[in-house]
């Protein structure tokens, strides 16, 4: 799937509008965050130097003035090679506009304004703020589409939605890793493709989540913890022998020491164990993106076929799907009809 080829509108990469909002009620509203991407490939390299500024996802030394000055300087020079990756899938990321989709069906599922909010792209977490506010709210849910906590995700999300103050009471979501209707979501994904399974002793399913530096990880980050317990779930809901699936963790950066193993590191084993027919499974996102359309549907697809694996099928990101709306949509109205609100 592409941008070109996702069926979006101009109007649904919008905001979702007030003008949907006069027939909901107003006990409480929500709001989804999520990461964003450039919707154009002019945007990109404001795109990166945004995400490489941002101190709680990558801390550099020196303080945040040298940060800004070295975000600028790396954005510019990796702008030209990330512009060919987005114009091969189709010019922009779907990220926002597949988002847009997920605020609309939750919107449908609650009967309550549920807008969204992007951290380094449009439309921004303040004006989502702003929106839902002037729908009258009395609360406010907030629904990171991370499933799994990173203080360099969510944390980042959280962070920037204080800097924007929501002005009600607010109640924070913090992660779904485990949710019981999430997985079975994700478990209903995977399935079909487990049934003309051709067995397991040339057949894997690979669950890829993104990497983590490791000194997040020793500092207590609950984020690979948590996929761990996610992609278990997941391959236990799906019936999966412990043998068939393996986990792994992609989209290193720079010369620190990351959460493995790797892609690389993993395609080495199923090669060994003369894997020939591969299912993927992305884990951390929820929404088509620049990782899952290229990294892994291009890179990884070539990658995989070089070294003897033929047969190579990627289940889709969750998106608007229903059991995963369904369960959005039960987590949000547990928190907001809470009669005392607290944050996280």
């Amino acid at each position: 799937m592409d941008l070109k080829s996702s069926g979006l509108t101009p109007q649904e990469v919008q905001p979702v509008k007030d003008a949907a909002w006069p027939a909901v009620r107003r006990d409480f509203g929500v709001l989804l965050l999520n990461m964003g991407g450039p919707d154009s490939l002019d945007g990109i390299e404001d795109y990166l130097r945004e995400l490489f500024s941002d101190r709680d996802m990558i801390r550099l030394p020196l303080g945040k003035l040298y940060q800004n000055s070295l975000a600028r300087f790396i954005a510019a020079r990796r702008a030209p090679k990330v512009r060919e990756r987005y114009a091969a899938i189709g010019g922009g990321s779907p990220l926002a506009g597949i988002t847009r989709r997920q605020a609309a069906a939750l919107q449908r599922e609650l009967g309550r304004p549920v807008d969204y909010g992007m951290r380094y792209s449009g439309p921004r977490t303040a004006k989502a703020v702003t929106g839902l506010s002037r729908a009258g709210i009395e609360r406010l849910v907030v629904l990171p589409l991370y499933p799994q906590f990173s203080h360099t995700t969510t944390g980042s999300a959280l962070a920037e939605l204080d800097r924007c103050g929501a002005g009600v009471p607010v109640t924070v979501i913090r992660d779904h890793h485990d949710d019981p209707g999430y997985i079975a979501a994700m478990a209903e994904g995977l399935r079909p493709y487990l049934e003309a399974w051709p067995g397991w002793d040339t057949a894997r399913v690979l669950f890829v989540a993104h990497s983590l530096p490791l000194k997040y990880v020793r500092r207590g980050d609950s984020y690979v913890d948590q996929t761990r317990r996610t992609v278990a779930l997941v391959a236990r809901a799906a019936g999966m022998p412990d043998a068939g699936w393996r986990l792994a963790f992609s989209s290193r950066v720079g010369p620190v020491r990351w959460q493995g193993p790797s892609l690389e590191e993993s395609l080495a084993r199923l090669a060994a164990e003369a894997t020939r027919h591969l299912v993927v499974v992305p884990v951390s996102f929820v929404a088509e993106n620049l990782e899952t359309l290229w990294d892994l549907d291009v890179v990884f697809r070539e990658q995989c076929a070089a070294a003897g694996i033929p047969s190579f099928r990627r289940v889709s990101t969750l998106g608007d799907s229903p059991l995963y709306i369904e369960a959005l949509a039960r987590l949000a109205r547990q928190a907001g009809e809470k009669k005392e609100m607290a944050n996280g």
